[in-house]
């Protein structure tokens, strides 16, 4: 008798078990999801300030520039000169946007792991912009710009490489 009492505890241990890891399996799936539907809302809002009167005032003029941008190769003195050419919109823009480390007072550090997702993704979108465009070589160069140590950069690069 003992032993059948043993083995319905190790029946009743196994499910809760059992149980408790499916309980702990769907708040894993649940978590991811709620992470994967907030930057899909980003990936739709993305830039949709970019439609506003406010910055078509200021847009409507930095076109042309952009069909330049499509001809120069990124970091060269005339891809610096046409960015600050747009350095108005540029500015409008970075300022209102929390995927830029402009946004924040202390830039980059005050970002959050959303915001530094949705500016890789920006930044990959972006190199398809120039020549030679490549978002390793974004990340190494804005490394100064932004003030972001070598472990945030590798973490970049890694969450770059999958994209």
């Amino acid at each position: 008798m003992e032993k059948y009492f043993i083995f319905l505890r190790t029946i009743r241990d196994c499910c809760w078990y059992y149980h408790q890891l499916i309980k702990h399996r769907f708040f894993i799936f649940y978590y991811t999801v709620k992470i994967c539907c907030k930057l899909l809302y980003r990936s739709l809002i993305h830039d949709f300030e970019k439609f506003s009167i406010k910055e078509f005032i200021i847009l409507k003029d930095v076109i042309p520039l952009g069909r330049k941008m499509r001809k120069v190769k990124y970091g060269t003195i005339e891809h610096k000169e046409l960015m600050g050419k747009i350095r108005a919109i540029k500015d409008t823009h970075y300022f209102n946007s929390p995927h830029h480390p402009e946004f924040y007072k202390n830039g980059f550090s005050d970002m959050g792991f959303l915001d530094r997702v949705e500016m890789i993704v920006d930044w990959k979108a972006a190199t398809k912009r120039n020549l030679n465009g490549d978002i390793k070589m974004s990340i190494e160069n804005s490394q100064e710009k932004y003030q972001y140590g070598d472990e945030d950069k590798e973490w970049m690069l890694k969450i770059a490489e999958n994209l």
